[in-house]
């Protein structure tokens, strides 16, 4: 972070937590806007724009294992393995035998 090494007191994965932590004064956080909104329009929090600054979230995808997977689902692991890139194993992409519909 161009020079910048912020001093990281606690973490905390409660976002109702963070809130009500950040409205008592007791720091700043980022958060998706989404869990915010009440807020926002309440006015008990504030948002600030920091021009230049892009930030990601890191998501995970979970299926349960062991389990059949549709076509449907099969196909939407297609789009994200194809289109999104995330390399995924290819047990998941694989038609299971005995299963019908147009293979990959």
């Amino acid at each position: 972070m161009k020079g910048v090494s912020p001093l990281i007191a606690m973490a905390i994965d409660s976002p109702e937590a963070i809130k009500h932590l950040v409205s008592s004064g007791l720091g700043l956080s980022a958060l998706p806007e989404r869990v915010v909104q009440g807020e926002l329009r309440s006015g008990s929090l504030a948002s600030i724009e920091v021009e230049g600054l892009r930030m990601e979230r890191r998501l995970g995808l979970i299926i349960r294992s062991e389990r059949y997977i549709s076509a449907t689902a099969r196909a939407f692991l297609g789009v994200m393995d194809e289109v999104m890139e995330v390399g995924l194993p290819p047990r998941l992409l694989q038609r299971e035998e005995g299963t019908r519909g147009p293979e990959r």
